[in-house]
Order: structure tokens, then C-alpha cells, then sequence
């Protein structure tokens, strides 16, 4: 029975969520701020997380942040009333790795969760691949830089794991996409060069040349 966590304010949708999550055979917890959702992250693990945007007490973005930094890998879908991209990038750089705009229907809502809950099912190569500084453990879900443990949310992990297992091979926007997420989920090619450059930041800071590369007009690749 997956277990599923909602820290949402409005406590009509929470509950109607709840409701809908629990008919489909789900254990659904409920908070109502950022206090008590990290305070229940703490001790509890979740297969899946849905985090409301604006919260009494904070945000769910400060959540995200706060629960990746600490080790925590569970998928994130973030429930926002903003719609412009460069809130959409701040959500996705804090470490979600879905967002579903306000209002939505239930059915989007399942099968946004469904899609977060295939990828994160699915078997992992036990082959470690590496690069440099750079290693990456599919099997433990680990990926280290100079010796030491680097935070990556799922996507990013697939991501980085799919480039580096076709080193050099350019793979335009639509491939990539179509190989690290599943046909149900609704990505558009600015969200990929946001997760590129968030994979850029974590696996060569502070160089202007990343080993993963743009090729304009074609694609992206990773440099061996």
C-alpha cells in the first residue's frame, strides 16, 4: 500500500484529496503547515510527497530544500497557483520533481502520482558508472563528487544516469525526455534545461564548462 504524505493548508482540498488517494487504496497523511510537515518527514518515510506552495508558516519549496539537503530522495509533487516559468524553475531547483497548477482536476492529480510513482519503481542497474570525480551508483541510488555524497532529486539522478551510460552520443531535448520520463507526464523542453542546469551546478560547480554539454540546435550531451 503506498504511503503517500499532503501538507496542504486549504483543508477542503486536503480532504478531498485524502479522500480520493485513500479510495485508490493509498495511506495518506495530512499536515496543514510547514512546522508539522517537517516534523512528520522526521520520523516517518513516505513513498510519495505532495506539497502545497504557499503555507502558513512558510512554503513548500523551504520543505523541499530542507528535506532533499537532509538525504531525502521520496518523489515531490509541488501544488502551486503560479503558473510563470521562472516560478515553476524555482520550484524545480528546490528539489520537486513534478508541479501541478491550481485548480486542477483529480484524474491529472492521480496520474501525475502514478507517473512519479512508476519512475521511482523502477530497477536500477547495479553498474557503477563514473567520469572523472563523478560516480554514480544506480543500484544504491548514490551519486558521490570527489569522494562525497552529492544530492540529486530522482529525475536528476535518471537524467545524469541515462547521459552517462551514452557518453558523447547528442540526444536532442524530445530523446531525452522521452527516455528519463514516462508518455503520461506533461514536459516541455524548458523544463529539461531546467534540470540540466541544476545537473550542471551539482556535477561541476563553479566551472564554466560542464561536462554535459550544449550542442545548439541539436541537443545535449555528456562529455567523457
Amino acid at each position: 500500500m503506498p504511503k503517500i504524505f499532503i501538507c496542504e493548508d486549504n483543508e477542503e482540498l486536503a480532504e478531498d484529496m485524502q479522500s480520493v488517494l485513500e479510495k485508490d487504496g493509498n495511506s495518506v497523511i495530512h499536515a496543514d503547515c510547514k512546522a508539522a510537515a517537517l516534523e512528520v518527514l522526521a520520523n516517518e518515510s513516505f513513498d510519495l510527497l505532495i506539497l502545497d506552495w504557499e503555507l502558513p508558516d512558510g512554503s513548500g519549496v523551504d520543505i523541499c530544500k530542507e528535506f532533499r539537503a537532509g538525504g531525502g530522495s521520496t518523489p515531490i509533487l509541488m501544488l502551486t497557483g503560479k503558473s510563470k516559468t521562472t516560478d515553476k524553475e524555482i520550484g524545480l531547483d528546490s528539489g520537486a520533481d513534478d508541479y501541478l497548477i491550481k485548480p486542477f482536476s483529480f484524474q491529472e492529480l492521480k496520474a501525475r502520482l502514478r507517473a512519479l510513482m512508476r519512475r521511482s519503481a523502477r530497477p536500477l542497474s547495479q553498474n557503477v558508472l563514473s567520469s572523472g570525480n563523478l560516480s554514480l551508483d544506480p543500484g544504491n541510488f548514490h551519486a558521490s563528487l570527489d569522494g562525497k555524497y552529492l544530492a540529486l532529486v530522482p529525475k536528476e539522478f535518471a537524467l545524469l544516469e541515462f547521459l552517462m551510460r551514452n557518453p558523447n552520443q547528442v540526444f536532442s531535448a524530445d530523446s531525452l525526455i522521452s527516455h528519463v520520463w514516462t508518455a503520461d507526464e506533461m514536459v516541455s523542453p524548458d523544463t529539461l534545461r531546467t534540470y540540466i542546469m541544476n545537473l550542471r551546478r551539482k556535477v561541476d560547480p563553479g566551472k564554466q564548462d560542464s561536462r554535459i554539454e550544449t550542442v545548439h540546435g541539436i541537443g545535449y550531451r555528456f562529455r567523457s
